[in-house]
């Protein structure tokens, strides 16, 4: 937190330091629009600022996206913010550049780009002297290259996978720890085979008994008309 206020203090004081000697007609009417907008007279300062941003000038281009981006005289428009932020710093224009590294670093307005956000960052590097400005700026490039490098941190592919399996397998055999990776070559020691084994020979077991039951019984009724 105390970074980012740090870098916004330096877009602040960029934004309202930056037209010290303007002379040219043009710049004059900037200078119209950042003296409206000081007083928070927000319907002058798009007036001065909205025709110069139309004809390239990048300082009211990204004025004038910070207005959009706030809702100040204009409706909010996250679009039409990042529209005229990009627009001033395709141009090269500083506080332009710096303004897209942090959208495109928080997300704000736009998808998240961190490739991106370094990017801008850099290039606003490059073009400030040397400075606390500057120095500002290459910390948040150099927070983003961090961020990126920790995102690209290999991780360890995924150990084997077991054999899919219609129905649930137990083992038998007691310390076969490799059953879940390896099928038992032995059906015998399948819980699944076994059980049905252990179902056919009850079966039969049964049957056998229901034999037995009845032989007996036959002989205890010829027992009992031997004894009458």
């Amino acid at each position: 937190m105390q970074k980012r206020l740090g870098l916004l203090l330096i877009i602040l004081c960029g934004f309202f330091c930056s037209l010290g000697g303007a002379a040219s007609p043009t710049d004059e009417a900037y200078q119209r629009g950042k003296t409206a907008y000081d007083r928070q007279d927000y319907a002058t300062a798009l007036r001065e600022w909205q025709p110069l941003a139309q004809q390239g000038h990048p300082a009211a281009q990204t004025a004038l996206g910070w207005m959009y981006e706030r809702g100040q005289g204009v409706a909010r428009d996250d679009t039409e913010a990042v529209k005229w932020c990009r627009k001033a710093a395709e141009q090269g224009y500083t506080l332009a550049q710096i303004s897209m590294g942090e959208l495109y670093e928080q997300g704000r307005h736009i998808t998240q780009d961190l490739a991106e956000a370094q990017r801008w960052f850099a290039k606003a590097a490059e073009a400030l002297p040397p400075g606390p400005e500057r120095n500002g700026v290459i910390q948040a490039r150099d927070r983003v290259a961090q961020q990126l490098a920790a995102a690209q941190v290999p991780r360890p592919p995924p150990g084997p996978s077991a054999p899919a399996s219609a129905q649930p397998r137990r083992a038998l055999v007691i310390g076969n720890a490799n059953y879940r990776d390896m099928p038992l070559r032995n059906p015998e020691h399948d819980a699944t085979a076994l059980a049905a084994t252990f179902a056919e020979d009850a079966a039969d077991l049964f049957e056998r008994l229901g034999d037995l039951d009845r032989a007996y019984e036959a002989r205890a009724v010829t027992a009992a008309e031997r004894s009458v």
